[in-house]
This record gives C-alpha cells, sequence and structure tokens, in this order.
C-alpha cells in the first residue's frame, strides 16, 4: 500500500547511497545520489515524483556533507520535480540535475531546464544510448552513456557526435576495468561504475613482496591475548607505521595533555580494540597507495557501516570482526587477485573470510546489507534487514553515520 504524502508520513525517512563519479584519474568528481523513500515495504512509492521530493528533503535536513564530503551531487529529476523548481533548494554550484530519459522534451520543459541554465545549475541527460534530435542537448552540459544498454558502436559513436560542442560525457555503469580503459579512449570525460573496486587479474603476475610483508603485520593481531612486545617490536621496525601511529594518538581528538613520543606509550593509550583497527586500516592504506583513492573510502565506509550493524547483533568484543570485514572486501582490488586467492593467505578469523567470500553466515549476510545499500538495491536491503531482525530506520542511519565518518578524516582521526 503506498504511503501517504510527505507531511502525512513523518516517521518514513528517506534514504540515500551515494555512488562515485570518476575522473579520468579516477579521482571522484561528484557523487550521485540513489535513493528511495524509504526501507519499509508500506512506503514504497511507484513513482519517482515523491521519491526524489523525499531524498532532497533529507539532504537538505541532514547537510550534504554528511553525505557528499563536500563534493558536488548528482539527482534524477522527473518532469514534475522539474516544474516545481525544487532543485532551487540547492545551491547552484553543488547540485547538477540529470533529467531522466522518461522525461519528454516538451516546451515547457524546455522552458524549466532554461531556467535552471540561467541560474547556474549544470543539465545532465540521464541513460542515453543514442542520440536524437533532443531539444534538450542545446542545454546539456553533461550526457550519460548507460555502458550496459548501448552497443560498443553506439559508445563509441556518441563521443563523435558531440565533439566540439562543449558537451562531457559519463560513461556510467562501467563495471570491468577494460570496460573504463575504452571509454577513456573513445573520450568520455567521467565514469561512473564499480569497476574500481574489482581486481584486474593478470595472469602469471604474483603479489608484490611489499605487500606482502605488509600484510604479514597482520599476524600481530590474532590470538586472544595480544602481544603488546611483538606489536611493539613490528612497529619499532616501520618508521612509516611508527610516524602514523604517533601522529594519530597526538592528534587534537584525543585531548592529550603532553605529547605522546613512543611507541609503548601510544599502544598503552589506544588499548587492543583500537590498535587492531588502526594497524588493520593503515595496512590497508598501504597496500591501497598505487589505487584510486576512492577505493581506501569505500572500504572504510563498508568497515565502520559493517561494524555499526553489528552493534545490534554480537558483543561489543566481535563487532572489531566486521569492522575487518568490510575493510578487507577490497583486498582483491588492491593485490589484482582473486578474491578465493588472497583469502587464503589473510590471517583473519574464518568467519571473516567465509563472509568476504560469499558465505550464508552472520558476516556474509551483514555485508551483503551492505553491498546491497551501496548499489541501491533496495528490495534485497529489505530482505537482508529483514533476515538480520534489523530495524530499516537503524541500517539508514548506520550508512549515513559511516559516509559521514570517512568524510572526517580517514586514517587521522579515532573513531
Amino acid at each position: 500500500m503506498p504511503c501517504a504524502p510527505l507531511l502525512d508520513c513523518p516517521d518514513a525517512k528517506p534514504v540515500a547511497a551515494r555512488q562515485p563519479i570518476f575522473d579520468s584519474q579516477l579521482h571522484v568528481f561528484a557523487y550521485e545520489l540513489l535513493f528511495r523513500s524509504s526501507l519499509e515495504n508500506f512506503c514504497a512509492f511507484p513513482d519517482g515524483d515523491q521519491a526524489t521530493s523525499r531524498v532532497m528533503d533529507s539532504v537538505l535536513s541532514l547537510g550534504l556533507d554528511r553525505l557528499l564530503g563536500g563534493r558536488p551531487a548528482f539527482i534524477n529529476f522527473t518532469r514534475e520535480i522539474l516544474m516545481k523548481e525544487l532543485a532551487r533548494l540547492f545551491p547552484a554550484g553543488r547540485l547538477t540535475v540529470e533529467v531522466l530519459e522518461t522525461v519528454e522534451p516538451d516546451e515547457e520543459v524546455v522552458a524549466a531546464c532554461r531556467r535552471l541554465k540561467q541560474l547556474r545549475y549544470q543539465l545532465a541527460l540521464d541513460d542515453v544510448a543514442f542520440l536524437d534530435h533532443n531539444p534538450l542537448l542545446s542545454l546539456a552540459d553533461i550526457v550519460k552513456v548507460d555502458f550496459s544498454l548501448a552497443s560498443e558502436d553506439q559508445k563509441a559513436e556518441i563521443p563523435r557526435q558531440l565533439c566540439g560542442r562543449g558537451i562531457k560525457l559519463v560513461a556510467e555503469k562501467v563495471e570491468k576495468r577494460e570496460e573504463f580503459d575504452r571509454a577513456v579512449a573513445w573520450g568520455y570525460d567521467y565514469f561512473q561504475g564499480f569497476f574500481f573496486c574489482y581486481p584486474q587479474i593478470i595472469a602469471a603476475r604474483d603479489i608484490p613482496a611489499f605487500k606482502l610483508n605488509q600484510l604479514q603485520l597482520l599476524k600481530v593481531l590474532q590470538g586472544n591475548e595480544m602481544d603488546f612486545d611483538e606489536v611493539e617490536r613490528v612497529l619499532n621496525h616501520d618508521l612509516s607505521f611508527s610516524y602514523r601511529l604517533l601522529r594519530y594518538i597526538n592528534c587534537a581528538l584525543f585531548g592529550l595533555r603532553s605529547e605522546v613520543r613512543s611507541i609503548r606509550h601510544a599502544l598503552s593509550m589506544l588499548g587492543e580494540v583500537l590498535i587492531k583497527r588502526w594497524v588493520a586500516m593503515v595496512v590497508l592504506a598501504s597496500i591501497a597507495s598505487d589505487k584510486p583513492a576512492e577505493l581506501l573510502r569505500v572500504a572504510l565506509l563498508r568497515a565502520r557501516f559493517c561494524e555499526l550493524l553489528s552493534s545490534q547483533l554480537v558483543s561489543r568484543e566481535q563487532q572489531g570482526d566486521f569492522f575487518l570485514l568490510g575493510l578487507f572486501s577490497v583486498i582483491d582490488a588492491c593485490l589484482n587477485q582473486p578474491m578465493e586467492k588472497v583469502a587464503a593467505g589473510l590471517p583473519l578469523a574464518p568467519e571473516i573470510k567465509d563472509g568476504l567470500l560469499g558465505g550464508n553466515n552472520l558476516h556474509g549476510r551483514v555485508f551483503q546489507c551492505v553491498s546491497a545499500f551501496e548499489r541501491a538495491d533496495w528490495p534485497a536491503v529489505t530482505t537482508l534487514a529483514d533476515s538480520l531482525k534489523l530495524a530499516t530506520e537503524f541500517v539508514n542511519e548506520s550508512y549515513l553515520q559511516s559516509a559521514e565518518w570517512v568524510s572526517q578524516g580517514l586514517l587521522t582521526r579515532p573513531v
């Protein structure tokens, strides 16, 4: 049964997942907000207008930076939302209006888009598979080409047809690195999809020795009781790790009255839980140093999201395993190896490995919920949240908290 209008349904908070849009150097240019009105089945809107107005209300009330970390937003607009000029609720420099492919470009729509352009909003045409006589092309700043629908000939031809018109091109739904490479060669400017989270498998290539050495540091985290002497010995033999640890513990958020100068003192200040988390984050950051920065952001967001979800499922002592689960979910992409091969050599608990490999244990189902949310697969999120007996509002808020946590400082702030 559809939910009542916005003002009559105060408890149905909207939710949005973000997906990065990259430039050709794999720097994040913007985030697209992919949304639904609510995770509850009873509040699923059949039309896009209600959902879009709700996500606007959500983002405005939460603050753009909480979801976007200071970057611009792309949001889909239906005809009705265009006519209501709700784009004006956002700062012009922070929003690109995506006109859905289902919007008929009649005179009223063209006039509405022209008004937005005059107010310095960017205009994007969404899900383009071929070019026709669309009058909005003369107003468009960006054209998004759906790589899952367009043929290879169409993907290559559209950049040629738009050459010299000052229109930027986004290749969307790019899922493989080879697709990204071809899109760059064809002349696309921006790229959207999860290609960056998958390994570039190259036959007969071993994991570099320095990355294997970094992984060995994880062994000091294992066991019921951490050997602080061993941790100190390992860290003292790695100047980079020592520097990062001292910088971390001396950051302003700890509020220490005097500077911590020794590794032993730093370890005693952190305690076992934060040591394990910190070492794991720095290990992954080091291994991913030659990868897009967004890959580490995704890993950290997943880690925090998994951990927050687990807070209602397991004891506090066990929640750290869920943090590691999310964090190392990108290790295959970092090492350009299949997850099956990488997981076999990771010094992680068997249940974490099972979750990384798609198992149906508790760890696996939590990670599946996180992955579904990331892709805005709302029916799957609902099903998985129900199976875990997690309130959907808790899942929503956990994602927002995780995105905010990542945007606030990554490896330089405590949690």
